[in-house]
């Protein structure tokens, strides 16, 4: 007995391949089977009951369900999509129950939609899954045992096509001209996915080419459709794009055996189906990095990965593909790839999962298919939502982490504001007793973060000691413990209470034995130093930032210069020469971005506002930092020799170095370090006269932006995120 949207592609695929495979399916669903613009016929064996209206459709409905489960007593009851059909679940009974989480209902979840969501998990025996990182979102909401049960193409998109023949008959059907690069992106026209990004990425590709030829095919329908046809009109692209309205299976076949490149926008996306269509006909692919899409294309081997939101790379990559037919990440084997996630092998995976929940015991090991996750397991604890994302570089670090170790293991993730916390700590607990762990690692801020008041890190730390599993725990910083924080925020009772705190906090990790994780060797001399009797017992490394590959690197068309800082300001991050030198100077003023977060800038002083106010329509508040592909740019990290910066190597110096960005700092920093070793950049004395000069200097000679970008590549490949990910396991030993 199955709860779903008759409407949905997924549901009448799952529906059909059933009753195929000799099931008995019954099929309760809000909407009609019948669809005016995607038609999804079930098949004759399946018992479709989609006839609810009225006053009282749930009322109806639940009467229904309990009706049939009263007569024909199915072994099943399985509801899909978690916020919806998978609230109904503990109001039903009579047989085991599964709920299926598809993506935006739990990713996307908020408030008290959370709750409801954990309400309904909790009432199911057994739990579904699209995608690693979508489990990793649903692990927070329940106990239940999840299993891994994607969707995949048709097998009919793994047949061979004739590309000249399927290109002849698009252009003939759609009118278009067959001798230009054709685009696809066979997506539903929804915000979510991102099409607005894909158009306004392809409108900077035509001021910058005009007569680049390019053609553009937008497949199905959805709520944004008018918007964006409105959009295509307005910037004069209607000879470059094609609405194709809703495809059938043979016809989005056709047309991905006719295009030269799949690009994809997403903002939000559990797994990504439509990617594996496209490699499955062997497209070049160009994608954003969210959600399950990295596990598609193995984290950047069979596709262009960009951030998301980017529109700058997003038209970087694009126009690097249109105007060099640049396929090098594309991999021979990309359709064998998909074929792993073949319908066929979905549909061995998922009816395995279902033998298994029904029949209560004796799980069943599955030889057809695949395997999901057979790798080893770790844990990984820190203080932020899972996917949380932000403009502070502990978000930054913590989700970038997350990405790397899920590349390499199968992660089970202990974070900030969780519904079911007390259950979910009873289960990691319980799975670190039984010694399911490779290792533990976990991000902890100055002091213990709010969601451990119960001292579950110093809980689990004991447990892994008990059972021989190593852990790991970094620490990003000391700043209260430097005599010069007193000054800086200005209460010493505030300092005092932070240094004992701190100090209890290193006492009972060192009752533990972790190995400390620390961001520079300075501060690692620096613990040492302040606490005598506790430094030297830990094992310290250090464990600085990382930067994201696949990030397309600057190719300036312009001799243009410009200068960029995005980060925070005040306490611990004072640029009072910089802003003096921008408030004094039109030229470096004109030349200059500046991306603060709002809430520092509140929190500044009068005067410093005052300061800022004469350069503000050089500043963005609340923004990311940009990726600028056409323009020579330089990372500003001119923040003045504060205890934190003395010791830290900010997360910004990698976010620049993945850019491509040179960087300008002050002399006598970690950061200046790193410069300086690696030729990255330009050091100078912390003096207004001197920052006004190199930064005149440089602006008038981009050259020297152009000879530090060859230096920053060789120190973006030695250092991304992927190769912390392997220290950190190389220095646990494990």
């Amino acid at each position: 007995m199955i709860l779903g949207d008759a409407h949905s592609v997924h549901t009448r695929k799952i529906c059909n391949g059933l009753v195929k495979r000799g099931y008995e399916v019954a099929l309760f669903s809000y909407h009609r089977a019948a669809h005016p613009v995607s038609p999804q016929n079930y098949d004759a064996s399946v018992h479709v009951f989609d006839t609810f209206v009225g006053a009282h459709v749930k009322k109806e409905f639940l009467r229904k369900c309990r009706q049939y489960i009263a007569k024909y007593k199915p072994d099943l009851i399985w509801a899909m999509y978690a916020s919806s059909y998978g609230l109904l679940l503990p109001q039903l009974s009579g047989a085991r129950k599964i709920c299926s989480v598809w993506g935006s209902d739990v990713m996307l979840a908020q408030g008290a939609q959370k709750k409801q969501i954990a309400k309904g998990l909790q009432a199911a025996d057994h739990v579904f899954a699209t995608s690693a990182i979508l489990r990793d979102h649903t692990l927070p909401y329940t106990t239940r045992p999840i299993s891994l049960t994607p969707f995949g193409p048709d097998d009919v998109f793994f047949e061979p096509m004739n590309r000249a023949s399927c290109r002849q008959k698009i252009s003939q059907q759609y009118a278009v001209n067959p001798n230009v690069k054709w685009l696809v992106c066979n997506k539903w026209l929804k915000q979510v996915y991102g099409i607005d990004n894909i158009l306004k990425a392809l409108v900077q590709v035509k001021i910058r080419v005009p007569n680049m030829a390019w053609h553009l095919f937008l497949t199905g329908s959805g709520p944004q459709e008018k918007q964006y046809q409105d959009f295509v009109v307005a910037h004069g692209l209607e000879k470059n794009v094609t609405f194709t309205g809703y495809m059938g299976t043979d016809t989005m076949r056709t047309l991905l055996n006719a295009c030269d490149l799949a690009v994809y926008a997403a903002r939000s996306e559990s797994f990504g189906v439509s990617i594996l269509e496209a490699l499955a006909c062997e497209l070049p692919i160009i994608s954003t990095d969210v959600g399950g899409i990295p596990e598609v294309v193995e984290y950047g081997k069979y596709a262009t990965l960009i951030p998301s939101e980017s529109v700058e790379s997003l038209e970087q990559a694009i126009f690097l593909h249109i105007a060099k037919d640049d396929n090098t990440v594309i991999n021979d084997d990309r359709k064998t790839h998909a074929h792993k996630f073949s319908w066929s092998a979905c549909l061995d995976n998922l009816e395995a999962k279902l033998f298994e929940v029904s029949s209560q015991s004796h799980p069943v090991v599955v030889e057809a298919g695949f395997v999901f996750d057979d790798r080893e397991t770790v844990l990984f604890v820190h203080q932020i939502n899972i996917g949380e994302t932000a403009l502070r570089a502990r978000a930054i670090r913590i989700n970038q982490m997350g990405k790397a170790l899920r590349a390499k293991y199968k992660v089970i993730e202990l974070s900030g504001d969780m519904p079911l916390t007390l259950a979910r700590k009873v289960w990691v607990k319980r799975l670190l007793r039984a010694g399911k762990f490779k290792f533990a690692y976990m991000e902890c801020s100055a002091a213990p973060p709010s969601l451990f008041k119960s001292n579950i890190i110093y809980e689990l730390l004991r447990i892994a000691k008990q059972q021989n599993i190593k852990c790991g725990v970094f620490l990003p910083d000391l700043h209260e413990m430097d005599d010069g924080y007193i000054e800086a925020v200005k209460t010493a009772d505030r300092v005092f209470y932070a240094r004992k705190k701190r100090k209890l906090q290193l006492q009972r990790l060192m009752q533990f034995d972790p190995v400390l994780f620390v961001p520079t060797q300075r501060f690692a001399k620096f613990l040492i130093e302040k606490f005598p009797n506790i430094g030297p017992k830990l094992t310290q490394f250090p464990l600085p930032g990382g930067c994201i590959l696949n990030v397309p690197f600057p190719h300036p068309q312009s001799d243009t210069v410009r200068f960029v800082y995005g980060g925070g300001i005040g306490v611990f991050y004072v640029h009072d020469r910089l802003i003096s030198v921008l408030a004094h100077n039109e030229t470096l003023k004109e030349s200059t971005h500046l991306y603060f977060r709002d809430n520092d800038v509140k929190a500044l002083s009068k005067d410093l506002r005052i300061g800022l106010a004469r350069i503000e329509d050089n500043i963005y508040l609340n923004q990311s930092l940009p990726y600028v592909a056409d323009e020579n740019t330089i990372g500003l990290l001119l923040i003045e020799n504060t205890p934190y910066i003395s010791l830290a190597m900010p997360i910004k110096l990698f976010s620049y170095m993945e850019r491509g960005w040179p960087i300008l700092c002050y002399a006598g920093s970690e950061i200046a370090k790193v410069v300086e070793l690696h030729d990255i950049g330009w050091i100078v004395e912390p003096k207004a006269d001197q920052v006004e000069n190199i930064m005149l200097k440089i602006r008038k000679n981009p050259d020297m932006v152009r000879q530090k970008q060859a230096n920053i590549a060789n120190f973006v490949r030695k250092n991304t995120w992927q190769s912390r990910c392997s220290e950190l396991s190389s220095f646990l030993g494990v």
